[in-house]
């Protein structure tokens, strides 16, 4: 091989690469403007584009020469850990995220109440629902502290980028297994029947 063909062939393998990388990217996005996304950091789609991109080439590193029961190993934990962490990311979205409706926005709750948000809501701390909000303006900090909407951002964001990672892992494993298989040879009767 010449080292123009090389060269070709690196090129091959990059432009896939970065075509996975925008399949990677797009998943994000569309749970976004799906509403389904952690409402923060700002720009959580590219962070979580970047650890399925980081992900992808673990696998690919790490699981490239692997034999076939070990990528199966592989696929079945990551798609455990999709599935339960999709389960608990709709359980901490459903009650620590709410929105705000005239602009049409998310925001973290907390899960510990404000001294004051004690005194006057003692029996529904910490599950304060809009009506609650919305007497507080929709101001998190006037009825959470500050420390567990923090950690309530940071455990939503954290669930959410091991969902991605876990599938990336899942999708990635399958690719590269596949990919390093040689093609099935068709089989035919009118050879004297089928070959195994």
């Amino acid at each position: 091989m010449s080292g123009l063909e090389g060269f070709r062939d690196l090129l091959k393998e990059y432009t896939a690469l970065l075509g996975w990388a925008v399949a990677t990217a797009a998943l994000p996005f569309m749970t976004s403007l799906a509403g389904f996304a952690p409402p923060w950091p700002p720009g959580v789609q590219l962070l979580t584009a970047l650890v399925g991109l980081l992900v992808l080439v673990l696998v690919y590193q790490l699981l490239r020469a692997s034999l076939r029961k070990r990528t199966n190993r592989t696929v079945l934990i990551g798609a455990g850990v999709f599935v339960a962490a999709c389960v608990l990311y709709s359980v901490l979205f459903s009650l620590f995220v709410f929105e705000i409706p005239a602009i049409k926005q998310n925001r973290v709750k907390g899960f510990i109440c404000t001294p004051e948000a004690q005194l006057v809501f003692a029996s529904k701390c910490p599950y304060l629902d809009l009506d609650e909000l919305s007497g507080a303006q929709f101001e998190a900090g006037r009825l959470w502290t500050a420390p567990s909407i923090a950690a309530m951002r940071t455990m939503i964001l954290a669930d959410w980028l091991i969902m991605f990672g876990a599938l990336a892992a899942v999708f990635g494993s399958f690719v590269v297994f596949q990919s390093d298989q040689p093609p099935r040879r068709r089989t035919s009767n009118h050879d004297g029947g089928a070959r195994s």
